[in-house]
């Protein structure tokens, strides 16, 4: 593992923090929901389009990639995460993210948690 210099994987026009922070947020709702009925086994599925974020999840996603822009500076200047406002300033964007392990892909489906994680 290297952390001086990383390379840095563009991600095309950036993807909406807030957005996919939210969508999270109400997965693990409907998921702890789900648990506390005990309905939740090996076979139980969660929606795979996209759900209707609640009003307190939202504002906590947008606390969050608020969070995210605030460290943006050194986000960028240590770890090549890039985040940075849309062109319309109405969304806060992820821009782009480190390569630490040359010709490893991660899941995509953990960028999520990783970006509440990383503000929090």
């Amino acid at each position: 593992l290297q952390f001086n210099g990383l390379m840095e994987a563009k991600l095309g026009s950036g993807i909406n923090i807030a957005a996919v922070v939210g969508q999270v947020l109400q997965l693990e709702d409907i998921l702890s929901e789900q648990y506390q009925q005990q309905e939740y086994d090996d076979t139980t599925t969660v929606p795979t389009s996209q759900l209707q974020v609640q009003e307190t999840h939202e504002a906590m996603a947008h606390q969050v990639a608020d969070c995210l822009l605030d460290q943006s500076e050194m986000l960028k200047e240590y770890y090549q995460i890039g985040i940075e406002r849309s062109s319309n300033n109405d969304d806060i964007l992820l821009t782009s993210l480190p390569v630490v392990l040359q010709g490893h892909c991660p899941q995509p489906s953990g960028l999520p948690l990783f970006l509440l994680r990383l503000a929090t």
